[in-house]
């Protein structure tokens, strides 16, 4: 017989498999009472998911051997995998409640968990900054905002670098388009702040990379959309012509094309 402590579930131990199925039952029903609005409610049960999450095996506290054929069998970062997922929960409810310093908080907590469990090349890592750029957005603080899009444009190079040099094609030009998109926000910033040759520089690069990447249409259109807004506004009227032409060339939805037929 295997060890009390193991069932033969994959040899997981009826603990974890218990304070798993917890956490998912408590998530649940956090996120069924942040779509019906109840933030207050909500929130409470994202910090109870959140501390239940901590009792998870953490990194290298998650391999079992009990009654394994096959050898020791690992779990991964089970408690920061639910961690990273309940916080980014929570700061959205934070920000819904307009309790905007506690929302930034829970990303910063947020970087440090999704560092140590998939590691500052992941692309949900730069984004994060990007995240935490938007809490500043809400409130108008543009400076902020700013500086947090290009912490994330920095860790993105930096991860871009690393996959250059691993030879990766994949992840490299994964990592190129997720910064791409996210680029558009930086420009939306420097409008905001005024620096309109700043602005336009930028999603012209973020529309040029995103295009390469065959980026959804809809998110080329945004940022197409976006430019020829800001180009009018801030009288750049070639820009403005620009981003009006590359508009009408953006092919077609599959979708559509389909329906033509």
């Amino acid at each position: 017989m295997a060890h009390d402590s193991i069932i033969v579930k994959a040899g997981i131990p009826t603990d974890v498999l218990q304070k798993e199925s917890l956490y998912d039952k408590v998530f649940q029903a956090a996120m069924e009472l942040k779509e019906d609005t109840e933030y207050d409610d909500a929130l409470l049960k994202f910090q109870e998911a959140e501390r239940i999450a901590e009792t998870l095996p953490g990194p290298n506290q998650g391999v079992f051997t009990g009654a394994l054929k096959d050898g020791p069998l690992s779990l991964g970062d089970m408690r920061n995998g639910a961690l990273q997922g309940v916080l980014e929960q929570e700061a959205d409810t934070l920000i819904l409640m307009k309790r905007f310093p506690e929302a930034e908080n829970i990303f910063g907590r947020r970087a440090d968990v999704l560092r140590e469990w998939s590691g500052e090349f992941d692309n949900s890592f730069p984004h994060n900054y990007v995240e935490t750029a938007a809490v500043h957005m809400i409130q108008q603080d543009w400076l902020a905002s700013e500086k947090s899009c290009l912490q994330g444009m920095s860790a993105y190079d930096k991860a871009i670098e690393h996959f250059k040099g691993a030879g990766d094609t994949e992840r490299l030009n994964r990592t190129r388009r997720a910064k791409a998109l996210d680029m558009y926000y930086l420009g939306l910033v420097y409008y905001r702040e005024r620096k309109y040759v700043e602005s336009l520089e930028t999603l012209d690069q973020a529309f040029a990379t995103a295009s390469e990447l065959e980026a959804r249409r809809e998110s080329l259109v945004q940022i197409a959309t976006s430019a020829r807004n800001i180009a009018i506004e801030s009288l750049h009227l070639i820009e403005a012509t620009k981003w009006e032409i590359r508009m009408n060339s953006l092919p077609e939805e599959e979708s559509k094309k389909a329906g033509k037929h």
